[in-house]
């Protein structure tokens, strides 16, 4: 047969080399899904070491460590939360506050390593199958949050409704996650690792709460009733079983969750602070793209598995900026840490473009929001955050592991240097400090015996601060060391403003120093009462400058003051603006301090003016050495338009307070600042 020159002649067909490229093919193919999903479990293992604090923080001087060390000696010493101590932390709190004592150094260990192998879980979940090696990110994410740690624990509900929202798909979804037993396992240990949070801190309850009536929601419209039979199972067990392991009662954890009401409807309006207007609208505007880019992703089409899923992370987002917004300091590190594990839950199944451009946005929100936080620029610099993470965790496990002794004298140390900062004597008896600093008590190994809520500045509503009074009243301390010492410019005698009455009533002063005052408990009956005999009663508006009336006797007010519907609103989705109230002085000064609306329904001294911790003395010995308030006035910080948040008029109420002078405060205020005495009686 004749070949045509020129002409290409094609090869018969090679089954068998198909065959073996097919077969290499394959072989190449899951070859790297196994290096793919090796590296994957290795992302997850260290970043759940760099949850687990093994290198803690050590106490130290200060408001902050003294309210997180206050928790670890109330679980060290049997205290019971929601009773004795009533905070927004519950008696896991070492979890969150990474802070060591010999005492429940374990079981924050123990709890961490399970909460961290829970969120390991669940990101495993959200990535699996085939996109194990993206948790190669998930060490670097955690390690970006490292400051401040709200949001591992704020994500970790958004990654138990995925997961739920997932296996509960149809077989032939794109989104379905088959329900393996590993990950039926995966789940359950995710659920526990949620059900812990509000065990270690006390306003995680809403989100978590949430996050399994959620999941609950979409098992029970599949008609899975025995796996919601499960997870509800695990949702009551866990935070029982945690709460007994803590050393708590099981009877008192509802009264620990009924406590937290309180404490979390007033935050708000208590604490708030300023900060930049584009925080929150940088923050808002981020979480709305995220969001609607979720639903049209997954939301839309699937049913109440695709709004469940969304509400979720929804409500994820709102609280996080919430928890965030309040208080726009360090806080907003709250909303920029949880931003990026919700980012990665939320692209763990996109296309690449899609999955790009949020995390384009996502990282480009989390430099500049926390590029405005003081210091300036510090925790925006990635490479401090991972190097000091990556420092902390090895430091950390090569410290427990081969110098075991090493932290327990860290910490008699750290005692030591507390001592020094805070001197104290021995006494005798039991000991309570105001406003914050029960790190001096610790450090000193005083009996404690703090009010339930223990730090002044957190008595921010009427049932709180009744709460402290009441324990000064019946079983205060035998020895009380005052100060004068606000945070946020407040108006000092707001803080713990129901307390000073029985504390001039049934205490005596002692000594004082530059710092405190110290007061001894006295057996007799109460030297100090308000007088309702006397009061008088009117109306003011906004602004308006109000008379206060004046018998030279100290004088107890009452200012009602509320929030409009509207204002209740912006409240609960954002924060109402604050309050100020300037007081004329007979001496002819003018103060400006904040107001905080409820302390004034429930009272405070208002006058004489007290501004520092010597006005006390002064007026527990009757001497008249502070100026006296002659009128005050209550303004909105904001605009026209946000006044309208506050109703424009209020009440006002005037009793005098009757005050047997102390002779001992009033020599005390003829000495000079010397040492504290050694003894409480």
């Amino acid at each position: 047969m004749p070949i045509a020159i020129g002409k290409r002649i094609s090869s018969p067909p090679n089954p068998v080399g198909g065959v073996i490229a097919a077969i290499s093919a394959g072989a190449v193919n899951r070859a790297l899904a196994l290096a793919g999903n090796a590296i994957g479990v290795v992302s997850l293992l260290l970043a759940a070491l760099f949850l687990i604090p093994f290198k803690p923080d050590l106490p130290a001087a200060g408001l902050d460590s003294s309210w997180a060390q206050a928790l670890n000696v109330a679980v060290e010493r049997g205290l019971v939360f929601g009773r004795d101590i009533v905070f927004t932390f519950g008696p896991l709190a070492s979890l969150y506050t990474r802070l060591y004592s010999p005492a429940t150094d374990r079981l924050m260990l123990a709890g961490s390593a399970l909460f961290a192998g829970g969120l390991c879980a669940g990101v495993a979940l959200a990535l699996t199958p085939r996109r194990l090696v993206w948790a190669v990110a998930l060490p670097l994410l955690i390690a970006m949050q490292k400051v401040i740690h709200d949001g591992a624990f704020l994500a970790a509900p958004f990654f138990l409704v995925l997961a739920i929202a997932r296996t509960q798909l149809a077989p032939d979804d794109k989104f379905y996650l088959r329900p393996t037993r590993l990950v039926q396992a995966g789940i359950a240990w995710l659920a526990v690792a949620v059900g812990m949070l509000p065990v270690i801190k006390g306003s995680f309850a809403g989100v978590a709460g949430a996050a399994y009536v959620l999941a609950l929601a979409m098992l029970a419209w599949r008609g899975h009733w025995r796996a919601a039979g499960a997870l509800l199972l695990l949702g009551a067990l866990t935070p029982s079983l945690a709460w007994i392991t803590a050393g708590q009662p099981l009877g008192a954890l509802p009264r620990y969750f009924i406590a937290q009401a309180p404490i979390i409807s007033g935050y708000t309006q208590a604490m708030s602070a300023r900060g930049p207007a584009i925080i929150p609208r940088l923050a808002c505007g981020v979480s709305l793209v995220i969001v609607i880019w979720f639903y049209f992703a997954f939301g839309r089409g699937r049913g109440l598995i695709g709004a469940g899923a969304t509400l979720g992370l929804t409500l994820i987002l709102f609280i996080a900026f919430k928890a965030a917004m309040v208080r726009q300091d360090m806080h907003v590190l709250i909303f920029t840490g949880s931003l990026l594990l919700v980012a990665l839950a939320v692209t763990a199944r996109s296309a690449k473009l899609p999955a790009l451009l949020i995390w384009i946005l996502v990282l480009a929100a989390w430099f500049r929001i926390n590029d405005m936080v003081p210091p300036k620029g510090l925790y925006r610099d990635v490479g401090y955050l991972v190097r000091t993470t990556w420092g902390d965790t090895i430091n950390g496990l090569e410290t427990r592991l081969l110098h075991p002794g090493a932290l327990p004298a860290a910490f008699a140390n750290a005692e030591a240097n507390i001592r020094a900062h805070e001197p104290v004597p021995p006494l005798k008896g039991s000991v309570d400090i105001y406003p914050t600093e029960q790190s001096a008590i610790f450090a000193n190994h005083l009996a404690w015996n703090g009010r339930p809520v223990f730090q002044s500045y957190s008595a921010y509503t009427p049932g709180l601060d009744r709460l402290n009074a009441d324990h000064l009243e019946r079983a205060g301390a035998d020895t009380i060391f005052f100060s004068l010492a606000p945070i946020d410019n407040r108006l000092a005698p707001l803080d713990d403003a129901g307390s000073l009455i029985p504390l001039l009533g049934h205490y005596t002063a002692v000594a004082r120093t530059d710092g405190y005052v110290q007061f001894a408990r006295h057996a007799g009956p109460a030297t100090a009462a308000i007088d309702p005999s006397a009061s008088f009663t009117g109306a003011a508006r906004l602004g308006e400058r109000v008379a206060v009336p004046d018998d030279g006797r100290p004088l107890w007010a009452t200012v009602n003051l509320e929030l409009t519907p509207l204002g209740k609103l912006v409240s609960a989705l954002y924060k109402p603006p604050q309050l100020s109230i300037e007081l004329a002085l007979d001496n002819g000064q003018v103060q400006r301090r904040r107001f905080m609306a409820a302390i004034g329904r429930s009272g405070f001294v208002l006058s004489p003016f007290l501004n520092q911790t010597q006005d006390v003395l002064a007026l527990a010995g009757g001497v008249a050495s502070a100026p006296r308030v002659v009128a005050f006035k209550i303004s909105v910080d904001a605009s026209r338009r946000w006044q309208k948040l506050w109703q424009d008029t209020y009440a006002v109420q005037f009793k005098p307070v009757r005050i047997t002078p102390d002779p001992a405060a009033r020599a005390l205020l003829m000495t000079e600042p010397g040492i504290l005495t050694a003894s409480p009686r």
